[in-house]
C-alpha cells in the first residue's frame, strides 16, 4: 500500500488494475479494496478489467454477496460483463454450491450474446451434473460444445461422461 502513497505520479487505471491483480493473487483483500478506494478518490474510471479482477478476488475470498453489488455497479457504469466476467461469476457461485445461479448466469450470458469460453462450459456442465440435469447437459454437449470447444486436459473431465454412448452424470 505504501507504493501508492509515496508515488510521485498519479496512478491510472492500468497501474491500479495491475496492483489490484497482484493483491488479489496473494489473497490480500485489504490491498484490493485500497486500489478500489484509490480509483474512487482519484476518479479513475473502472473498466471491464477492473471489474473482472474485483469479481475474481471477491469470489476467491468467498464474498459471494459482494458479487451482486459489483454486477450492479457495472451496469450503473454501463460496463457490460464479458466472457471472463461471467465465467468468474459462475465459478464463484459454483464454489458456493449455488448451482441454480450458475445456470441463470449462463442463460443471461447467452441472452446478451456473450460467447462462452471453454471454462464456462466446464462450469455449466458441472452445475448441471450437481442438479442432476442429465438431459440438459447432454443437449449442451451435443448441440453446442463440440462446435465451440475442443476438450483439453484442463476441461476434459466434465466432458468425459457425455462423450460416450452410456451417459451417467453421477460418474463424473
Amino acid at each position: 500500500l505504501s507504493i501508492l502513497e509515496s508515488a510521485t505520479f498519479e496512478p491510472n487505471a492500468f497501474i491500479l488494475n495491475t496492483l489490484m491483480k497482484v493483491y488479489a493473487r496473494h489473497s490480500q483483500m485489504d490491498g484490493v479494496m485500497y486500489c478500489v478506494q484509490q480509483m474512487d478518490e482519484l476518479k479513475v474510471e473502472k473498466d471491464v478489467f477492473t471489474y473482472s479482477i474485483l469479481l475474481d478476488a471477491m469470489g476467491k475470498a468467498g464474498l459471494i454477496d459482494e458479487i451482486e453489488l459489483i454486477e450492479e455497479e457495472m451496469r450503473r457504469n454501463c460496463i457490460e460483463p464479458n466472457a471472463v466476467c461471467y465465467t468468474t461469476i459462475m465459478g464463484a457461485y459454483m464454489e458456493a454450491e449455488r448451482f441454480e445461479i450458475v445456470l441463470t448466469k449462463y442463460r443471461e450470458m447467452n441472452e446478451r450474446f456473450v460467447q462462452p469460453n471453454v471454462l464456462t462450459y466446464s462450469i455449466v456442465l458441472d452445475a448441471m451434473k450437481e442438479l442432476h440435469l442429465k438431459t440438459e447437459a447432454e443437449q449442451l454437449y451435443e448441440n453446442v460444445v463440440p462446435h465451440r470447444v475442443t476438450p483439453t486436459s484442463f476441461n476434459y473431465p466434465p466432458f468425459l461422461p457425455l462423450s460416450h454412448s452410456v451417459r451417467d452424470l453421477h460418474g463424473v
